[in-house]
């Protein structure tokens, strides 16, 4: 959601990406520690969560990159476009799931997606890896805690490679990045005590309308 409304707020993509990245990297660390201790997922010592969090980082980490490299050579009115479709794709997939068999590989091909996306986009990362591992069979709030703590690093990675391809504005950064950490200390507890069919229509709904917002915004 996002990326849409900075977009149709005026902000270029290339000066929007790595302020999301920043902000929502710092966001998961509070969230993913809250996320722990109101056990919507173990992340202390060996544990699932730990692994499925693992499979999906990991091929998102190299993904990031690629995504990078993509972004800083094409224009910033495909990457709004591209945004777009991805944004109407998301908030189908929310208020139209389906639900398949649970299996590794599948979580390999979700992080590659998700961390491709992310770059790319500054969003989607949340939304793909957590509604393709729940579709994939893994349990809601684990899904959204696990996606969290790799959300983390992928951020993190995709960061760091726009700085080093190009200048980042810190105006849009900060201000971010002191409302991702709010969001990330309230989310956690907002996903334990809202029942999740209310949640997926409100974030779908709002999906579709920072969509339209973009295709209004000159």
């Amino acid at each position: 959601i996002l990326a849409p409304l900075l977009l149709a707020w005026g902000v270029e993509a290339h000066v929007a990406i790595p302020a999301i990245l920043f902000s929502q990297a710092l966001g998961a660390v509070g969230a993913s520690v809250t996320h722990h201790r109101l056990g919507n997922a173990r992340f202390i010592g060996p544990s699932a969560d730990l692994e499925i969090a693992a499979t999906t980082a990991f091929p998102a980490l190299a993904a990031v990159l690629l995504g990078v490299v993509v972004a800083v050579q094409i224009p910033s009115t495909w990457v709004r476009w591209y945004i777009l479709v991805v944004v109407l794709s998301m908030s189908v997939l929310v208020l139209f799931p389906r639900e398949y068999r649970f299996t590794w590989w599948k979580c390999w091909l979700i992080g590659i997606l998700a961390g491709f996306n992310k770059a790319l986009s500054g969003g989607g990362y949340g939304p793909i890896a957590s509604i393709g591992k729940i579709a994939a069979g893994v349990e809601a709030k684990r899904s959204v805690a696990t996606t969290t703590l790799s959300e983390l690093l992928v951020c993190g990675a995709g960061f760091m490679a726009y700085s080093a391809a190009m200048d980042t504005d810190l105006q849009v950064l900060w201000p971010l990045a002191v409302g991702a950490v709010g969001g990330g200390l309230i989310g956690p507890w907002l996903a334990k005590v809202i029942p999740k069919e209310p949640l997926r229509g409100t974030i779908g709904l709002l999906g579709f309308v920072a969509a339209l917002w973009l295709v209004a915004a000159p």
